[in-house]
């Protein structure tokens, strides 16, 4: 003779199996999508701080006429040291470099031929807030402007 199990104790472990496989489900369900592309991050050697200037402000030592269009991400950063803020969004990339009274975005890009980011444009903002001062003036003197390619109207 078999034993009886009686009616609710037979709803109950049915209950316990549904909530099992409703939590169960979506986790196996994850296991199954397709493996994301890994990109490794860019390591570079040490980068070199950039030096205090004279009046405090962080500086890096640049020749005259400085360009950046073109630069590989770790010379970029032998140049200026390390940015303030770096924002990844393959295949390009943001860095914010903040000095007092002036910011620089650099924009880089990874193209099909390299894995290295490079610089494709660059802007400079100032952040004076009295009229008639530009924290900027001095420090963009050093770099040759962006070039961009010419709009064509329709």
């Amino acid at each position: 003779m078999q034993p009886t199990i009686s009616h609710e104790r037979k709803r109950n472990w049915l209950r316990r199996l549904r909530l099992t496989g409703l939590l169960l489900t979506p986790m196996l369900l994850a296991g199954c999508g397709t493996a994301q592309q890994r990109l490794e991050p860019y390591r570079d050697e040490s980068p070199t701080p950039p030096a205090v200037g004279r009046s405090g402000l962080l500086l890096p030592e640049l020749p005259p006429r400085v360009t950046l269009v073109g630069v590989r991400a770790g010379e970029l950063e032998r140049m200026l040291g390390r940015p303030s803020l770096r924002r990844r969004e393959p295949p390009a990339e943001y860095w914010r470099y903040s000095f007092t009274g002036c910011i620089l975005d650099v924009f880089l890009y990874r193209g099909s031929e390299t894995a290295i980011p490079e610089v494709v444009y660059f802007e400079f903002r100032n952040v004076m807030r009295a009229p008639g001062l530009d924290g900027c003036a001095e420090f963009a003197s050093r770099f040759e402007p962006p070039h961009l390619p010419e709009v064509q109207e329709h």
